[in-house]
């Protein structure tokens, strides 16, 4: 399996920061979230990007650690800009701490770069929330 592959890299040479984030990935897709965090918590540390930290708020979203989610995808938007995929991501973790206004700014947001309907859905969801029916 890749991830054994990675995890000897690793072991040989613990400062590259792609080992850790492709053994990190590699262990989201195994659905061992907690494994797949502590190896993109390292690659963030030694090398950040934005990638690295979309993949490590995943694995923390997976763990339902909300906040810790919020920050690495905040961190992932601060580095490399507001995509449309990240910043959707980062309000759904904003609805699940029950941040409406916030998960409605960050849909709107997203929306704005992206017309897809799953978002207007949730946007209304959060706008539902807030009992904010002028959209």
């Amino acid at each position: 399996m890749r991830y054994i592959a990675f995890r000897r890299a690793v072991r040989r040479d613990p400062t590259h920061a792609s080992w850790h984030h492709r053994l990190g990935k590699s262990l989201l897709r195994l659905s061992e979230w907690h494994a797949s965090s502590v190896a993109l918590q390292v690659a963030c540390e030694l090398e950040p990007t934005g990638d690295r930290y979309f993949d490590l708020a995943v694995a923390l979203q997976r763990q339902q650690l909300w906040q810790q989610s919020a920050e690495a995808y905040e961190q992932a938007v601060r580095l490399d800009g507001p995509d449309a995929n990240r910043v959707y991501r980062l309000g759904s973790v904003q609805r699940e701490m029950e941040n409406w206004a916030g998960a409605a700014a960050l849909y709107r947001s997203s929306l704005e770069q992206q017309d897809v309907p799953g978002h207007r859905f949730l946007l209304g969801f959060a706008l539902e929330r807030l009992e904010d029916w002028g959209g």
